[in-house]
C-alpha cells in the first residue's frame, strides 16, 4: 500500500494530478472490493495510462507529439515484454536495477534544471544573461544525459524488446557491452524497425560530441547557436550547423522526453503490479 501511495505522491509531485487521481480512485476501489480480480485492474488500469498519455504530452507546449509518441512506444515495449515474462513464469531480472539506479540517480537534478529551462524559455524580454544561462545549462544537461541516463535506458529497451519477441533474456553484460550506436542498427537489423526513441540519432549524437570538445558556439543577441564536429585526426568537417536555439531546445527536449517516458511508464506498471499484490492480501 505504501508504494502505491509513493507513487501517487510522485505523479502529483511532477504536475501529473490526474494521473494521480486515478490511481488514488483505483486504489480505493480495490480496498473497498469493488475491484475484485487482476483482469479488472489491468483494465481499469488503461484509464490511468491513458489520462497519463494526455498529461504527458501538455506537460509544456515544445514537442507535444513526440512525447506521446515516445511514451505510447515505451508502454508497449514495457507491457509486451512483462506478458512475455509472465507466460514463461519468469521475473524482471534484478540485476536489471543496475541500468535503473545509474538512470534516477540523476533524475533530481535533470528535472529541476528542466523546469529551469522551460520557464526561462518562455520568459517574455528575456536578458542576454539569462539565455546564456540556458544555453550554457543545456549543454551541460545534454551531455550527461546522453552519456549516462540515455544510454542506459536504450539498453534497457532494448532488453525488453528482445524479451518481448521471446527471445533469451539478455544478461548485463552482454547489455554492459551495448552502446547507442549499436543498438541503433541492432532494432533495424533484428526487429525491422527505428524506434521513436532513436529517431534522429545521428543528430543528437553529433551534438554531443560538438558540446563535448568545446564545439558549441551561441549568440544571446541573435538567439542563434552553433555546434560544429571534425575528425580529430584528419580536420575533417563532420558536421556544422547553425539553428535558432528553440531549435536546439527542441532537440535537447526529445532526449529527455524519451527517458522520461521510459521512466514514467516503469512507474505506473509498478503501481498496477502493487495493486495486484494488494489485492491478493
Amino acid at each position: 500500500m505504501e508504494r502505491i501511495l509513493e507513487s501517487q505522491r510522485f505523479f502529483e509531485k511532477q504536475h501529473y494530478s490526474k494521473t494521480a487521481e486515478k490511481i488514488a480512485t483505483l486504489t480505493g476501489q480495490v480496498v473497498s472490493g469493488q475491484v475484485s480480480n487482476t483482469q479488472e485492474i489491468s483494465t481499469r488500469m488503461v484509464d490511468v495510462f491513458e489520462t497519463f498519455h494526455f498529461e504527458f504530452g501538455k506537460i509544456i507546449p515544445v514537442g507535444c507529439k513526440y512525447r506521446r509518441r515516445c511514451f505510447r512506444e515505451s508502454q508497449i515495449i514495457i507491457l509486451q515484454s512483462f506478458h512475455s515474462l509472465m507466460e514463461r513464469r519468469l521475473s524482471f531480472p534484478d540485476e536489471y536495477s543496475v541500468f535503473l539506479d545509474k538512470m534516477n540517480a540523476s533524475d533530481n537534478s535533470i528535472n529541476s534544471m528542466s523546469e529551469l529551462l522551460s520557464g526561462l524559455l518562455t520568459k517574455q524580454n528575456r536578458s542576454n544573461s539569462e539565455s546564456e544561462i540556458i544555453f550554457s545549462s543545456a549543454c551541460h544537461i545534454y551531455l550527461v544525459a546522453v552519456e549516462g541516463i540515455f544510454g542506459e535506458m536504450a539498453k534497457l529497451l532494448f532488453a525488453l524488446m528482445m524479451i518481448s519477441e521471446g527471445t533469451n533474456i539478455p544478461s548485463i553484460t552482454e547489455l554492459s557491452s551495448e552502446h547507442v550506436w549499436k543498438i541503433y542498427r541492432e532494432c533495424e537489423r533484428n526487429f525491422g524497425i527505428r524506434p521513436i526513441f532513436l529517431e534522429n540519432w545521428k543528430e543528437k549524437n553529433d551534438i554531443r560530441n560538438a558540446i563535448a570538445h568545446a564545439q558549441a558556439q551561441y549568440d544571446p543577441v541573435i538567439d542563434r547557436v552553433h555546434f560544429m564536429t571534425q575528425n580529430l585526426k584528419t580536420g575533417e568537417v563532420l558536421y556544422d550547423r547553425t539553428m535558432n536555439f528553440s531549435e536546439f531546445f527542441k532537440i535537447w527536449l526529445e532526449i529527455a522526453d524519451a527517458i522520461d517516458a521510459f521512466r514514467y511508464t516503469l512507474r505506473l506498471v509498478s503501481v498496477m503490479e502493487n495493486l495486484t499484490t494488494l489485492l491478493a492480501h
